[in-house]
């Protein structure tokens, strides 16, 4: 056709009529709409960097998982109706892995996104109006820099190249509060050494509600860490002979009791590189 010019309406007609393989390796599809009269099959996976919508409807990220769209009123046993609430996961330790687990892969958007969490969406994760999170490093220092008040996220950056004991938390969990520290991934823990968080004097552990669980390295191998015994007040991440990467979404959530000073914990550990052991002191 040598240098003739062809129109936008016969390109579009000719796009239109292709029926072969377009190879869009490395291309990026810009405010597009897939309209298709017959299932579409996608192969290889998709990745999603914003919210979905399903027929004109916003998908909550908890319900992407199976969850409760709340956050936090999915721990507990399953089988009681009266745990589909913040109060279920007090006093009890049959939240299932799976559970944990799904909670902590809900979390990896909220963790990785770039502004801070709004109200609406710690709201959200909390079941109760809170704050607009805050991010935080991991440094020396009381340990309520990265682990937060009530009705409170933050998400926590930053390493640990050598073992570091952070001192008392200045927040005093009171009666049925509860918080929430994110771990917004890379966050380094180097071979064998250790990050300590230490709780309020009177925020003491509660071992008939706390639950943990860790990966494998670079796997999802889940498994129950120890718990904690009551009024144990440090918990104690330990990296395995390798330098250990936290994977974003991991998390540490604080329940309180309906009794102040006894702090629940419910926590999801991801790591590659290596494992972190949960351990606990007095």
């Amino acid at each position: 056709m040598g240098n003739r010019r062809m129109g936008l309406g016969r390109m579009e007609v000719l796009l239109e009529a292709i029926d072969r393989d377009l190879n869009l390796v490395n291309s990026t599809l810009t405010n597009c709409t897939i309209t298709t009269s017959a299932a579409a099959t996608f192969t290889g996976g998709v990745t999603l960097n914003s919210d979905l919508t399903v027929y004109g409807q916003a998908v909550n990220q908890m319900s992407l998982f199976g969850l409760n769209p709340i956050w936090a009123f999915n721990f507990g046993d399953p089988s009681v109706a009266a745990s589909a609430t913040e109060a279920g996961g007090k006093d009890t330790v049959l939240t299932p892995i799976g559970t944990l687990f799904n909670l902590s892969l809900a979390l990896a958007k909220f963790a990785s996104q770039t502004a801070e969490l709004s109200v609406a969406q710690t709201t959200e994760l909390l079941g109760s109006t809170a704050s607009a999170s805050t991010s935080a490093a991991i440094a020396a220092g009381a340990t309520s820099v990265i682990m937060p008040d009530n009705l409170n996220v933050t998400r926590v950056t930053g390493n640990v190249g050598a073992n570091l004991t952070l001192t008392a938390s200045t927040f005093d969990y009171q009666a049925n509060e509860s918080a929430l520290m994110i771990f917004k991934g890379g966050n380094v823990i180097t071979a064998s050494q250790f990050l300590k968080l230490t709780m309020h004097t009177d925020a003491e552990l509660n071992a008939g509600g706390s639950e943990v669980i860790v990966s494998g390295a670079g796997t999802n191998n889940m498994t129950r860490a120890t718990a904690p015994t009551d009024a144990d007040a440090i918990i104690i991440l330990t990296a395995s002979a390798a330098d250990t990467t936290i994977i974003e979404g991991s998390y540490i959530y604080i329940l309180v009791e309906n009794n102040t000073d006894e702090v629940n914990i419910k926590a999801c550990i991801r790591t590659t590189g290596g494992t972190i052991a949960v351990t606990y002191a007095a």
